[in-house]
């Protein structure tokens, strides 16, 4: 058995429904999980580079970046809704997802874990800790990468995650129809009954968890000594649906600034 120090795991199952294969759809000329891979090379920090994909497609593309792909991941409980947002019938879960999903219940990430387990069936590695990232996410750097390992090193963490500030407060969020919103904190929009409208900067700063995320391996749900890394709220982007591909690549050639 090899010991060794930190694994990268970039998800990215290819079974998305509003962009297919979202995950090496062209970004400013490259597939876009390519730049979640040169971000993890520039830390330097990981002894392996492991793409957890399900599609042949993906796993070509990250072959093509000079990584190796030694097993192609089982379809979690938690990648499917049994359909998808607009009603239509996806593929279940099969009898070893469930078994995965039920082996790892009580630990931090499930599927991190199934990756563990799969690598050091497949070539005898075992790893102390992993770095989870999305492979659409491609504001993510070397230098973020880095800033969390070492909140996550230096301080014994369990585990360390990113975070952002919402620039956007959900106090001004609604729900339900277009013709009929309702607030999301209606409790909150009156006083005395009296329609209150606050100044954002009265209101408390929130912040979003994100990508990436730091493990111990095997680190229990529960796990309670946590670290958090605040970064600009645009490490935070992902690429879900093609105004996200139109406006983030506006972003990414200095065309807009960052909105939350």
């Amino acid at each position: 058995m090899k010991q060794l120090n930190n694994l990268a795991i970039i998800q990215a199952r290819g079974g998305s429904t509003r962009i297919p294969r979202k995950n090496i759809i062209p970004f400013l000329g490259k597939p876009l999980i390519s730049y979640v891979i040169e971000a993890c090379r520039s830390s330097a920090l990981f002894d392996r580079i492991l793409v957890a994909t399900d599609d042949d497609e993906i796993a070509a593309t990250a072959r093509e970046y000079g990584l190796e792909v030694p097993f192609k991941r089982e379809l979690f409980n938690s990648d499917c809704e049994h359909t998808d947002s607009l009603g239509n019938p996806v593929e279940e879960p099969n009898e070893i997802d469930r078994h995965y999903t039920e082996k790892f219940k009580d630990l931090r990430n499930p599927l991190a874990e199934y990756c563990l387990e799969r690598l050091q069936e497949t070539t005898g590695e075992q790893f102390a800790a992993y770095c989870v990232f999305p492979g659409n996410a491609p504001f993510i750097t070397g230098t973020v990468i880095t800033e969390l390992y070492h909140e996550f090193s230096e301080n014994g963490r369990d585990f360390a995650m990113t975070v952002a500030r919402c620039g956007r407060h959900p106090w001004f969020f609604s729900h339900g129809s277009y013709d009929a919103p309702t607030p999301i904190a209606p409790d909150i929009r009156t006083r005395n009954g009296v329609g209150l409208v606050p100044r954002t900067q009265d209101l408390p700063e929130l912040f979003l968890p994100c990508s990436p995320m730091f493990f111990k391996s095997h680190c229990p749900k529960d796990a309670v000594n946590g670290g958090y890394v605040k970064q600009d709220f645009q490490v935070c982007l992902d690429i879900d649906t093609y105004d996200d591909l139109i406006w983030y690549e506006k972003l990414a050639r200095g065309l807009l600034c960052p909105q939350a």
